[in-house]
């Protein structure tokens, strides 16, 4: 997760380099934390996989957006209240889509790791990887989340 956020940051400009370390708490060791433990406490209760990496990868990005939250209005710049309202309903969306998308991610890369050994799997990987970055260059020019929020924000103000 925290090489995700790095090449996000260097290659895309998503979160910014003065935010990484932010970015690498938040999101690689506390949100993926959470969503691994949230996972590994549903199925001990045996609740189904699917059900169970899907809450955790919803879960997880809820976290991380409250984590978020309650960084910046420390800060004194913005009210609390505001922000969670505003964080909330863009990032509510986001880990329902987040959710649905880690299962099905789940499945197919479970399946096509499954059949792969040794040096067949590493090359799967390689290919996994290769293909994802053929397609950065093809990454949404749209604002993120936390600049959806962030604009919103400024007109409520």
């Amino acid at each position: 997760m925290a090489l995700v956020l790095f090449i996000q940051a260097f290659f895309l400009g998503d979160g910014g380099i003065n935010a990484l370390g932010a970015n690498v708490l938040n999101m690689a060791v506390l949100g993926a934390g959470a969503g691994g433990a949230i996972m590994l406490v549903m199925q001990a209760r045996g609740i189904s996989k699917n059900i169970s990496i899907g809450m955790a990868a919803f879960i997880s990005v809820v976290l991380t957006a409250l984590l978020c939250t309650v960084e910046v209005a420390s800060s004194d710049s913005i009210n609390f209240g505001i922000m969670l309202k505003s964080m909330m309903s863009v990032y509510v969306l986001i880990a329902g889509v987040e959710g649905i998308l880690t299962v099905a991610l789940y499945h197919i890369l479970s399946k096509v790791l499954s059949r792969a050994q040794g040096h067949v799997l590493s090359l799967r990987l390689a290919l996994c990887c290769l293909i994802a970055l053929a397609f950065l260059p093809f990454a949404s020019h749209l604002p993120d989340g936390l600049d959806n929020v962030s604009t919103h924000i400024k007109d409520i103000l």
